[in-house]
C-alpha cells in the first residue's frame, strides 16, 4: 500500500507534462470523437486501431507482476493550441484517459 501514493504521483506528473506537449489546429492528430471511443478496460491493441500507435511518457514498474505495470501514451491532437490526449494502461487495459483542448 505505501506504493499506491507513489504511483499516483507519477501519473499526476505525467498528466502535467502530457498537457505541454505538442498538438495543433491543423488536419493531423486525433479528434474529440476519437478520444470518445476510448472507453475503460480495452486493450492497447484496441486503442491502437482506433488511434494509432501513440508516444509512450511513463512506465512504472513496482517489480509485482505484470498485472500492475502502468504505461502512459500521449497523443498530439487536433483542436486548439497544444490539443492532446493521453491514455493509462495497467496490466495492459486502459485504467483513465485524458484530454486538453480536442475538437
Amino acid at each position: 500500500m505505501k506504493k499506491l501514493p507513489m504511483l499516483l504521483f507519477a501519473l499526476a506528473l505525467c498528466l502535467v507534462l502530457t498537457a505541454c506537449g505538442g498538438g495543433n489546429s491543423s488536419n493531423s492528430g486525433v479528434t474529440l470523437a476519437d478520444f470518445n471511443r476510448i472507453e475503460t478496460g480495452m486493450t492497447r491493441n484496441e486503442v491502437i486501431e482506433i488511434l494509432g500507435r501513440g508516444t509512450e511518457i511513463s512506465r512504472v514498474d513496482m517489480g509485482l507482476g505484470s498485472e500492475f505495470v502502468t504505461v502512459m501514451y500521449s497523443w498530439d491532437g487536433r483542436g486548439s493550441l497544444g490539443a492532446n490526449m493521453s491514455v493509462t494502461f495497467q496490466g495492459g487495459n486502459v485504467i483513465s484517459k485524458a484530454q486538453f483542448g480536442l475538437r
